[in-house]
């Protein structure tokens, strides 16, 4: 699990201001659901992209100071319509790396992803199963449950937090299971924390500013 404190993020894009003065703060093992114009912008953010101007921190590092390589290992980004590779369903979310049966298992189960089938059909799941074996501290869903049905998205959203995983998704949807919603209008955020839910035992995720020099 990680914290991620964004403080007077700015952000401009094509001439254009997307974020202006952004101020969030995504607990560990916490699910923050995104809405509206610039949320895009925001999760770059909360990915690690560092902000024109303001700063973030995962916990408690500026990301200026993180090597590059150490925030890649700890989060993970699931876009709308991931790649996809010849191969099985099995395949395209192992990657070749060497996991037991047993994650595989509880990835597949998770995502709501058969194991046979054209892996073409099912990017979105794939995408979110490869991110549940990775088992990043911050993982961040833009757009990639869009593409679900809403029974399948809210399992699968309270799923990953009860993995202990911080995650920020954006959606069109309304998510009252969320432990905040993050609301974005003309570059402006407004944040509704919502219910509390019980904390998550925490997982083996991989670590980001714990040994930052």
């Amino acid at each position: 699990m990680v914290r991620v404190e964004i403080r007077g993020a700015g952000v401009s894009r094509g001439g254009r201001r997307v974020l202006a003065g952004a101020d969030l703060v995504l607990e560990p093992g916490t699910l923050t659901v995104a809405a509206g114009p610039g949320a895009t912008a925001l999760l770059d953010v909360a990915a690690g992209l560092a902000p024109a101007r303001g700063s973030v921190r995962f916990d408690g590092v500026d990301v200026r100071r993180l090597p590059a390589d150490r925030v890649a290992s700890a989060v993970a980004v699931v876009t709308r319509r991931p790649f996809v590779v010849a191969g099985s369903i099995r395949e395209n979310v192992t990657l070749g790396g060497a996991y037991d049966d047993a994650e595989v298992s509880e990835a597949l189960r998770i995502a709501a992803l058969p194991e046979a089938g054209d892996p073409a059909r099912h990017r979105s799941r794939i995408g979110l199963a490869r991110a549940v074996l990775r088992r990043p501290g911050l993982l961040v869903l833009d757009e990639a449950t869009a593409t679900l049905p809403p029974d399948v998205e809210r399992r699968l959203l309270e799923s990953l937090t009860a993995l202990g995983l911080t995650v920020l998704a954006s959606t069109t949807r309304p998510a009252p299971f969320a432990d905040q919603v993050v609301h974005l209008h003309e570059g402006r955020i407004s944040v509704r924390a919502q219910h509390r839910r019980p904390a998550p035992v925490p997982a083996a995720t991989h670590p980001i500013g714990a040994s930052a020099s």
